[in-house]
């Protein structure tokens, strides 16, 4: 006859295997639904990589000297040595700009050039080569810059929301994105960097700071408490159950090491990259030029920091009015209208929303409407700051 405790035991283990069982179930759906959460978004990338090739192999007209000054001329004399023949101008001359733009060109025209030797192509297809693989380059960043405002989109609405795929939508069928998006421009690179950031960027930290007072203004303060805080979670923004009301150090601590840690890894690549005994000879000619380029004065191993000089020369000294003044309301009559043509009428009905809604948010929808204004007061207020510059693009 088994005893009481030998009884409990088994009643104990046998009641403990169906919850396992459950457990590996469910984690077994949680990692099913990833599966066919990322199979679309694989598909629409694809989608888009290829519909950005079309677009940058359909172009055949010139737009602005720098797409070539600011990324392909370094680019190809970073590949191909100071006797190439590439252009240099003033502003890499005076270490205005980053090589890291014109390193990922240079790259691409090095391997470019390796491939058409082991292909033995003709100088003709050697030629086409390497017009295309720059283009086809920037063409999968564009695709990029696309997805990610999909992304951005499904973070802010969530997941297969109709206005995620509206956002998609637009910025495939923008005029301004098929005419500029595939140029090989640092701005192109830079939008998609700065959407990518906009994705990435963690929008609860000011619920985080402002939570409480937020809450208060709006009649909320119960989405303070855990429950609420994971249907707002559960919203499409994803922030994590909120543990206090104030900013926490260690966040703003963690994110200066992830920019001292950038910082340190964008020296070390201009350094492996790019540097060696050969270009730090300010002595020959080409080399200072080089050297210049990367930010570096001759032997001394000076490194130069390419945005102050930038604002220097283009404000303290605005030597950018060297290429023409602009009226102050530049960005509103000609920038704006310009980048959204016929979007133009959405984009203001957008703003106006996001920065004064209709009716007060829910505790589901208060991370959303903040993020919504927050975006919208910076597409308002940087145009603002540039229109105090003479010089405007």
């Amino acid at each position: 006859m088994a005893s009481p405790a030998l009884s409990q035991a088994s009643t104990a283990f046998e009641s403990d295997v169906p919850q396992a069982h459950d457990e590996q179930k469910a984690e077994k759906r949680e990692a099913l639904q990833c599966v066919k959460e990322a199979a679309p978004a694989q598909d629409i990338l694809t989608f888009l990589i290829a519909f950005r090739i079309l677009n940058t192999l359909s172009i055949r007209t010139f737009f602005q000297p720098d797409e070539y000054f600011q990324s392909l001329e370094p680019a190809w004399e970073i590949a191909f040595g100071a006797d190439s023949g590439a252009w240099i101008t003033w502003e890499w001359k005076n270490q205005l700009r980053s090589a890291i733009h014109p390193a990922i060109f240079a790259s691409v025209y090095r391997l470019s050039a390796q491939l058409s030797n082991l292909l033995q192509l003709t100088p003709n297809y050697h030629a086409e080569l390497l017009l295309a693989a720059p283009r086809i380059t920037q063409a999968v960043i564009a695709a990029l810059g696309d997805h990610y405002t999909w992304k951005l989109g499904e973070r802010i609405y969530g997941r297969g929301s109709n206005e995620a795929w509206a956002a998609l939508f637009l910025t495939v069928t923008s005029p301004w994105q098929w005419f500029c998006s595939t140029r090989t421009l640092s701005n192109c690179l830079e939008t998609t960097l700065t959407v990518i950031a906009l994705h990435q960027w963690p929008w609860h930290w000011s619920l985080d700071a402002n939570g409480v007072q937020k809450a208060d203004k709006y009649g909320l303060r119960e989405a303070q408490r855990p429950d609420q805080a994971e249907e707002l979670a559960n919203s499409g923004m994803r922030s994590p159950p909120y543990k206090h009301t104030y900013l926490d150090v260690s966040r703003l601590l963690q994110l200066v090491e992830v920019v001292s840690k950038w910082s340190d890894a964008q020296a070390s690549l201009d350094t492996r990259l790019l540097l060696d005994t050969h270009y730090l000879d300010s002595s020959r000619p080409g080399d200072k030029t080089r050297a210049d380029i990367l930010g570096v004065r001759g032997r001394h191993m000076r490194w130069t920091f390419p945005p102050l000089r930038f604002l220097y020369f283009n404000l303290a000294r605005s030597l950018s009015v060297h290429y023409g003044r602009n009226d102050w309301h530049y960005y509103l009559s000609q920038g704006y209208p310009l980048l959204l043509t016929t979007f133009l009428p959405f984009a203001l009905v957008g703003l106006y929303q996001s920065l004064f809604p209709h009716e007060p948010p829910t505790a589901q929808s208060l991370l959303i409407a903040t993020t919504k204004r927050q975006l919208a007061t910076t597409s308002l207020l940087v145009p603002v700051i540039l229109s105090f510059i003479s010089h405007k693009e």
